[in-house]
């Protein structure tokens, strides 16, 4: 399913060369910095990780699995936390069904205001 993006073209092609640039940069100071490993993009640690095999390669394996499993880690836990907020919580729905409750007694009971400015059933809720 396709998200409509609110940039311009222009703008999205900015952004993205300037996510492009950053994760760059960011790769480049960790493999200089960590040991050989990439922390913004998992491509190079597989490679690493299939160069490690070759004993005199002076890479580590290791290092290349627990970047890839921080990764992995992370990724199930940013997942797990947008799925989370994604759904209505329990509490919001008791609020909503209330809402919904006292609307309901609303347009049931006689009053001399006018009916037409209050929301019945008929009406969705918001």
């Amino acid at each position: 399913m396709a998200v409509s993006s609110p940039l311009s073209s222009r703008q999205t092609v900015a952004a993205l060369l300037t996510l492009t640039a950053v994760t760059g940069l960011v790769d480049a100071v960790s493999y200089l910095r960590l040991g050989r490993v990439f922390v913004a993009n998992m491509t190079g640690n597989v490679v690493f990780l299939g160069f490690s095999v070759y004993p005199h390669s002076g890479l580590s394996a290791i290092a290349s699995l627990v970047a890839i499993g921080g990764f992995l880690l992370g990724a199930l836990l940013g997942g797990a936390a947008a799925t989370r907020l994604e759904r209505p919580s329990a509490s919001l729905a008791r609020h909503r069904g209330r809402r919904r409750d006292v609307a309901r007694r609303r347009c049931r009971s006689p009053s001399p205001a006018s009916s037409r400015s209050r929301r019945c059933p008929s009406q969705p809720l918001r």
